[in-house]
């Protein structure tokens, strides 16, 4: 079985990568071979599961866990990441954020290369979007996105709900009123303050890479599921195929590799692409010698702050309490896109901001002159806040009613690995986070908790509250820190583990046109190659990242002429 081209991973890059190939106008022979299967049905895309999806389903996911976090008191976090059709798209929040302009400016920077500046990625993201702007006027002053910018030729669906649960909007003016600014664009690349955040969904109905780009496929682009790629398959240094169940399918032209920032680096140590002395201790047959692969793991970290609501103050009083109520409203939505499901949780009340005691720290004047004025800028965030229910916090009572305010903090500083001990494909890789292990990693998460728990106090937002579920005791670092040491959780934003860089970066895996050193025929395009976690949820990301990669194929191979 020889194909053109192999595509490694149906997560949202690999997914983009294969179906622009696919749709050249060379029309070449297309593999896009994925690991896990198909459960595209819209029954089990509801965007009321969004926050249980990855709990719930465990098809869709690989369950791998962290080494001991030292600085966390040695506790084991989920790593789970998507597996079978969509990848991660189909059991994340579903958010559609695009993160700060300098950010994009900073990774063409970073690599030499204009062609990932800001500019560029609009052009991109606005072919990937498929933007419904309809919008009730009484929701219009919260929401106001750029119609310039926002695409709506492209496949993937993005939207606000139609109907907004009820205390989305006083969520909004009581942050405004704690010091928030209103952004009614979260996604114009300055995304400082508070807004209504789209997701990537069609009414109330999940959309993945599988549902927006695999439902209607041409003829020479084969999509092959419940198949795990063991290894890729070398002449010399040539990448000419791939082995899995046994099977090998070979590439005429290349590999591609989009299997996410832990299992890429995984893939490629088996196959003997990275540092010598690690493989040569496994006894695996060296191909390259690359010393990055699996190195500068980033992530976001996160703390929820839980808070338990007044009865008046949640829409989650209307959910259907018995399991026939319950399967009738999952129905409504699958057939008719209404009943309760259909507006519980399908906005996302999110917010950034630059926090002045973050950068007022020592810990933030100890960083690089660069990293302080990359971070000053006037569009990156020091923190991220998300409002939802259900609690993400186990133990709560269930006749009760809650609000979470998720914190996540941005730049990280710190840096972790993905690393085997096993050369068996089907044994989990070893994940060490490093959270927290910088000095102002540790100080941004105080800061930003304390400044998300002094926004709850005011009164247009502790109104809604009956009491602190489970928060710090007090907001001084010593118990704020402690909280967050047992509390900190990962944002599930894993990336940079086969960085993109310079020739004369010795820990660049990648180019700029997302070859891996020492190879040919090989490239990597989806999270991995990040030379640094963006501040933003990483879906838009992973996607851009295929359309990029699939630009640099077409062009180099000709396959558009």
């Amino acid at each position: 079985m020889t194909y053109d081209f192999i595509v490694v991973g149906a997560g949202p890059a690999g997914t983009k990568v294969a179906t622009r190939l696919a749709n050249s106008r060379a029309a070449p022979k297309v593999l896009l071979i994925e690991g896990g299967g198909n459960m595209s049905e819209p029954k089990d895309r509801l965007l009321f599961d969004r926050w249980t999806t990855f709990m719930e389903y465990p098809r869709l996911k690989y369950d791998y866990y962290s080494e001991p976090q030292k600085s966390l008191g040695d506790r084991v976090l989920p790593c789970t990441s998507g597996k079978g059709l969509g990848g991660s798209s189909a059991i994340n929040f579903s958010a559609w954020t695009i993160g700060p302009k300098a950010d994009y400016d900073l990774w063409a920077k970073l690599v030499d290369d204009e062609s990932f500046n800001w500019e560029h990625a609009q052009r991109r993201l606005k072919a990937i979007e498929r933007y419904d702007f309809d919008l009730d006027t009484e929701y219009q002053g919260y929401s106001i996105p750029d119609r310039n910018v926002r695409g709506t030729d492209g496949r993937v669906n993005i939207e606000l709900p139609t109907i907004w649960e009820s205390t989305v909007i006083p969520q909004l003016d009581g942050f405004v009123a704690a010091g928030w600014r209103l952004n009614g664009d979260l996604n114009n690349g300055f995304p400082l303050g508070i807004g209504a955040l789209p997701s990537t969904s069609r009414k109330a109905i999940r959309e993945t890479a599988a549902s927006a780009l695999l439902e209607h496929v041409p003829s020479n682009l084969e999509v092959l599921t419940d198949s795990q790629v063991e290894r890729i398959i070398f002449d010399g240094a040539r990448a000419v195929g791939v082995e899995s169940n046994g099977k090998q399918y070979k590439a005429s032209k290349e590999v591609i590799i989009s299997s996410g920032s832990v299992n890429t680096p995984k893939l490629l140590l088996l196959s003997g692409v990275g540092p010598a002395q690690d493989l040569t201790k496994l006894g695996i047959a060296l191909v390259s010698d690359v010393h990055g692969v699996g190195s500068n793991l980033q992530d976001h970290y996160l703390c929820c702050l839980t808070y338990e609501l007044k009865p008046e103050a949640s829409d989650w009083t209307q959910l259907p309490k018995g399991e026939a109520e319950m399967a009738a409203a999952r129905d409504a939505v699958v057939k008719k896109r209404s009943g309760p499901l259909a507006s519980l949780t399908n906005l996302l009340v999110m917010g950034y901001s630059q926090d002045e005691e973050t950068l007022k720290s020592a810990e933030f004047a100890a960083l690089p002159p660069a990293v302080q004025e990359y971070i000053r800028d006037p569009t990156v965030p020091t923190r991220e806040i998300i409002t939802h229910n259900p609690s993400l916090v186990p133990g709560v009572d269930p006749d009760k009613y809650y609000l979470c305010v998720v914190t996540l903090g941005m730049v990280p500083q710190s840096r972790g690995r993905v690393f085997i001990t096993s050369t068996d494909p089907f044994v989990a890789p070893h994940i060490d986070l490093g959270y927290c292990q910088h000095p102002f990693d540790r100080r941004n998460m105080v800061e930003s908790l304390r400044a998300t728990m002094h926004d709850m106090e005011h009164p247009k937002l502790s109104q809604f509250v009956q009491k602190p579920w489970r928060i710090p005791k007090s907001d001084s670092d010593e118990d704020i820190w402690d909280f967050a040491k047992g509390d900190i959780a990962s944002g599930y934003h894993l990336s940079c583990t086969c960085k993109m860089g310079q020739e004369t970066d010795d820990m660049a895996v990648v180019d700029t046109k997302f070859r891996v050193k020492g190879t040919q025929g090989l490239r990597v395009a989806d999270m991995s190659v990040m030379p640094f976690t963006p501040n933003a949820h990483t879906m838009a990301w992973a996607y851009m990242i295929g359309e990029v990669a699939a630009e640099k194929l077409i062009e180099d191979y000709e396959l558009d002429k």
